[in-house]
């Protein structure tokens, strides 16, 4: 025989079903991941003589939906550092399509690099855009000119800031996302001075010639 069920104990069932509905939906929006970009790898240390050898660090973006095109404004300490360039590597984040580039302005006097990509079309008449969870705008090449500290960040105040332009619909507007900026941190360290490495290596030697003994000892 069928088991019936009472309208108090189904009336119950739909509260608890659209409660737990509810609390779901809540998770998912107060646990979706920020959007944000950030220099890697962090911190650097370079040196010991400047000017120094040329290294890369890459500016970052973590989980943004629908990516179409971004600008960067990227900031840093001018006395410490020069950038010499600013470019795509091979595994950015629109590796293998399209894209629009506008002209580079660097500025070792001041101490930013503006740029901007954008998705061409995809061989139609719409956009491609791109969902990411973590993937490389583009690389920024330096060198250390002093001994230092710098920061190296995005820019979010001014007339030129730090920006995601993503399309949603294909066929609607574009949307722009000002991500939370995440900076990283140069040091170009200084040569060890002579008068400061023989007592190291002083010590390093009686440390080894110690342990030597304390072995052939212990044989």
């Amino acid at each position: 025989m069928a088991k019936r069920f009472s309208l108090k104990t189904i009336t119950l069932a739909v509260i608890l079903a659209s409660l737990l509905s509810s609390a779901t939906y809540m998770y998912s929006a107060l646990g979706q991941d920020q959007t944000t970009v950030r220099i890697l790898p962090t911190p650097v240390n370079v040196g010991p003589n400047v000017p120094t050898d040329p290294f890369v660090v890459n500016a970052v973006v973590q989980n943004i939906s629908f990516l179409k095109g971004w600008q960067v404004n990227i900031t840093f300490d001018p006395t410490i550092l020069e950038a010499l360039d600013i470019s795509l590597p091979d595994d950015h984040v629109f590796a293998g399509q399209n894209v629009f580039e506008v002209a580079k302005d660097i500025n070792n006097s001041a101490g930013f690099v503006v740029w901007a990509v954008a998705q061409g079309l995809n061989g139609s008449v719409q956009y491609d855009p791109i969902n990411v969870t973590e993937g490389k705008l583009c690389q920024i090449e330096f060198r250390g000119i002093a001994e230092g500290w710098s920061n190296v960040t995005f820019a979010s105040e001014g007339t030129i800031v730090t920006k995601l332009s993503t399309l949603p619909d294909p066929l609607g507007s574009t949307v722009e996302v000002f991500p939370t900026a995440v900076r990283g941190e140069i040091e170009i360290y200084p040569e060890l001075p002579m008068m400061l490495l023989v007592p190291v290596l002083i010590i390093v030697s009686f440390a080894v010639l110690f342990a030597r003994r304390r072995y052939l000892a212990l044989k």
